[in-house]
């Protein structure tokens, strides 16, 4: 049992921190926010430090663990003597401060804590909130493996039906590469990285045959980095243009050659265009 005093404000942190702390091997983590009321930005604040702290609950909720992450709004009226550490001066180096909260489990630290360089452009990973909280989750390997995560996190899980034409746009427009396109000479597969996915619905809006469904939320052990094969089927070639497509043949036509068939003077704007256009 011990307190651990952060640098500066709580509002800094996302939902990882609290989830990684449990992983490493606390067993019980309270959040205390009875100091806010005298800070002169604590009412600006404190929503921030309170809505990670409930997103990291609803992660422990899915697991059926929401209990041992709690908030405390007011001061306690009985408090033990224990040891205080403030998070910029631990009396030891931080790889054993980890140690004294995880004995049994120091190395684990890495697994958790990507490293500290931010993203720069072109970078297409996760954002490195979602990797350091999807590094925790998997080390709690014991978790009910077909737990859902809450929805409303901007956790999402994803299917694709027979419309697929096969074009990739889905994964060449996902910013985070949940989405993996790979096509040989006659046939394609689609791969989904639940833990990549952050929400962000370009894939759906720029999915011109609506192939892509949003489908719940994933299961504890659907949020890993290891790709979950979403459609694998046949290509044809287009017997205009040889682009490879799938789906319906259009009597041996791509999607884009049987448009300009059926629509020689026309044209069609990407679907989000449409969108704004119907509007």
């Amino acid at each position: 049992d011990g307190a651990l005093v952060a640098l500066g404000c709580l509002s800094a942190l996302g939902p990882s921190v609290y989830v990684s702390l449990l992983a490493l091997g606390v067993e019980q983590l309270t959040v205390r926010l009875d100091a806010c009321a005298e800070c002169p930005i604590g009412a600006a604040l404190h929503p921030h430090i309170v809505e990670a702290v409930e997103q990291a609950q609803a992660v422990m909720a899915a697991r059926g663990e929401g209990d041992r992450l709690q908030i405390l709004a007011d001061t306690p009226t009985e408090q033990s003597a224990r040891p205080v550490f403030y998070a910029s001066n631990p009396p030891l180096s931080r790889r054993g401060f980890l140690q004294f909260f995880t004995p049994q489990r120091s190395s684990t630290a890495a697994d958790i804590l990507p490293p500290y360089a931010p993203q720069i452009d072109g970078d297409r990973s996760a954002p490195r909130e979602r990797r350091r909280l999807v590094g925790a989750l998997r080390l709690m390997d014991e978790a009910p493996a077909n737990h859902h995560l809450p929805a409303g996190e901007r956790y999402v899980d994803l299917s694709v039906d027979e419309k697929c034409t096969a074009c990739g746009v889905c994964a060449r427009i996902c910013p985070n590469e949940a989405l993996l396109f790979e096509q040989g000479e006659d046939e394609f597969w689609l791969g989904f990285v639940a833990a990549n996915c952050t929400n962000c619905d370009l894939c759906t809006r720029y999915c011109d045959p609506q192939a892509l469904k949003f489908n719940g939320t994933p299961t504890v052990s659907r949020l890993t980095d290891r790709p979950i094969l979403l459609r694998h089927d046949t290509l044809y070639r287009c017997q205009k243009c040889s682009a490879p497509y799938s789906g319906d043949e259009n009597g041996g036509l791509c999607p884009v050659c049987a448009f300009r068939r059926d629509n020689p003077f026309g044209s069609r704007p990407p679907t989000p265009m449409q969108d704004k256009l119907k509007k």
